[in-house]
């Protein structure tokens, strides 16, 4: 693939990432009526970090399904513990988790060689096959 196609691949998931930042940053300063520091109340620093470093391994289709998966797990995760303890604490630890299910997903790259996360044909091999 080289340097330029692992760049433009970069480029184009933290491209999304940009986007879902801003409409993020779009609906709290809207709803409070003020310009919002997003990285204050709601997401950490180390949350964005992390997601910025893994756009430069995965895939911008692999980042995408990653980055959509694991907020669905995380959030699933939340509402468990939320219903198996009374929280006072309503923060999420986002970016330990989604390491977590990054670490899983390089253990199952580990595991299945064909299934390369930087790339996106085993996705479209995986597709091929459930629609044959």
């Amino acid at each position: 693939m080289g340097w330029i196609g692992a760049l433009t691949d970069t480029g184009y998931a933290l491209a999304f990432f940009s986007l879902q930042l801003f409409l993020l940053w779009l609906y709290f300063s809207v709803k409070k009526r003020r310009l919002t520091d997003i990285t204050v109340d709601y997401l950490g620093l180390g949350d964005i970090l992390l997601l910025v470093s893994i756009a430069f391994y995965l895939s911008p289709l692999n980042y995408i399904l990653f980055y959509t998966g694991s907020l669905i797990l995380v959030l699933i995760y939340a509402c468990i513990i939320q219903q198996i303890e009374s929280v006072q604490d309503k923060h999420i630890p986002l970016a330990g988790l989604q390491a977590a299910f990054m670490i899983i997903l390089l253990f199952c790259g580990f595991i299945f060689p064909q299934m390369k996360l930087y790339e996106d044909l085993w996705l479209q091999a995986v597709l091929a096959h459930l629609y044959i």
